[in-house]
């Protein structure tokens, strides 16, 4: 998938502001992606949405989401 090394970066930021744990920084990625495929006819079928690098990065300077 073309995704592939957009979530290793995504991944390789979180870790270089905070290790944690693998299914932690799957959540907030997850968490704060932004839906794309809202109103069309394949909703569901492309993916969790498009990451958005700086929610994820202030969730994490919030302190909303552990990655512990």
């Amino acid at each position: 998938s073309m995704a592939t090394p957009f979530i290793a970066g995504a991944a390789a930021l979180l870790i270089a502001l905070e290790p944690g744990d693998p299914a932690a920084i799957q959540q907030v990625i997850e968490d704060t992606s932004v839906d794309i495929d809202e109103g069309i006819a394949y909703h569901g079928l492309i993916g969790k949405g498009r990451i958005d690098l700086l929610s994820m990065v202030l969730a994490r300077a919030a302190g909303t989401h552990s990655l512990h």
